[in-house]
């Protein structure tokens, strides 16, 4: 196999990962509007202290995910993978306080 072929199958493994990744955000503002709502008895809050009182961070959840996804991962590839994860992790609550925010 040429390196332009490689090439070309890692450009369209980027562009499933770009699609992956869009629809892990259209969640993650679901869940931050679903957080804010569950904060004020099913409405939306009016009020910025309603909204910073939302809690983001799921440390459980992030623990538990982290070991469901790791646990198959080759040994020689667990650090990039976990590195990968915990950036998408990352720009996931920021984009949920973003949108908490400026709602």
């Amino acid at each position: 196999m040429t390196i332009e072929a490689l090439r070309t199958e890692i450009d369209q493994i980027d562009e499933q990962l770009k699609a992956l990744l869009m629809q892990r955000f259209d969640c993650v503002a679901r869940i931050a509007v679903c957080k804010l709502e569950a904060s004020n008895d099913g409405k939306k809050p009016q009020s910025s202290s309603l909204r910073a009182s939302v809690t983001v961070r799921c440390p459980q959840r992030e623990r538990e995910l982290k070991q469901r996804l790791l646990k198959d991962v080759p040994e020689e590839r667990k650090g990039l993978y976990e590195a990968i994860l915990e950036k998408v992790l990352e720009t996931s609550r920021s984009y949920q306080e973003k949108i908490i925010e400026n709602t």
